[in-house]
C-alpha cells in the first residue's frame, strides 16, 4: 500500500497489478494521475453534456484496463493509456448514444395499434456520405460488426468506431428533429 503521493509511476503499475495485494489504493492513486488526461480525452470527444459523466468514467475505466494489461513499464506507459482510455470511452459513447435513440418510457406505455413493427421516423440519410451510408448499411441492416468491418476493410477498429461516432453525431440532432415532428 502506498503512503506517499510521490510514488513512482513503475512501482504504482507494479503495486495495482499485483493479484496478490489487489491494491486498490496504488489504483485508485493512477486514476487520480491520470484523471485530467481523460478528462481531456474526453473533452476532444465533445459528448453531450448529459453523457459526459457516463463517458469520463469509460476513460477512467480505459486506465485501469491499461494497467492491467501493461507489462509494467514507465516508459511509454502514457500514450499506451490514451488509446485504452480514448477506445473504452468511445464504447462508453457509443452505449449512451444508442440508448439516447430508442423510444422513452412514454413511448412504451402508450397502446400500439401494430405490436410487430415500431413507427420507425424517416431519417434523412442524405446527409451522409456514400462511404457513410454504406458503413450504417452494413453494420445495422447485415449485421456486420465494427471488428469484421475493419478487417474486410483493411483498417483499424478504432478508425471504424471513430467514423460511427461521426455518423451518429450527424444524425442525431437530424433524429431527434424527425422524431419530433
Amino acid at each position: 500500500m502506498f503512503e506517499t503521493e510521490d510514488a513512482p509511476l513503475v512501482d504504482l503499475i507494479d503495486e495495482a497489478r499485483s493479484v496478490e495485494s489487489n491494491d486498490a489504493a496504488a489504483m485508485n492513486e493512477l486514476v487520480r494521475r491520470f484523471e485530467p488526461l481523460a478528462r481531456s480525452v474526453v473533452g476532444r470527444m465533445q459528448p453531450n453534456r448529459n453523457d459526459y459523466e457516463d463517458v469520463l468514467n469509460g476513460a477512467r475505466w480505459g486506465i485501469i484496463c491499461a494497467v492491467r494489461k501493461h507489462d509494467g513499464r514507465a516508459e511509454g506507459f502514457t500514450s499506451y493509456v490514451t488509446r485504452y482510455m480514448r477506445g473504452e470511452a468511445f464504447r462508453a459513447l457509443e452505449r449512451v448514444t444508442s440508448r439516447d435513440l430508442l423510444p422513452g418510457d412514454e413511448a412504451l406505455s402508450e397502446p400500439s395499434a401494430q405490436p410487430a413493427e415500431p413507427d420507425v421516423p424517416d431519417v434523412p440519410l442524405h446527409a451522409l456520405s456514400i462511404d457513410q451510408r454504406d458503413l450504417l448499411h452494413r453494420h445495422y441492416w447485415q449485421d456486420q460488426t465494427y471488428a469484421g468491418i475493419a478487417r474486410c476493410d483493411g483498417v483499424s477498429l478504432s478508425a471504424i468506431r471513430q467514423r460511427m461516432m461521426t455518423i451518429h453525431r450527424v444524425l442525431r440532432p437530424l433524429v431527434v428533429e424527425a422524431v419530433a415532428a
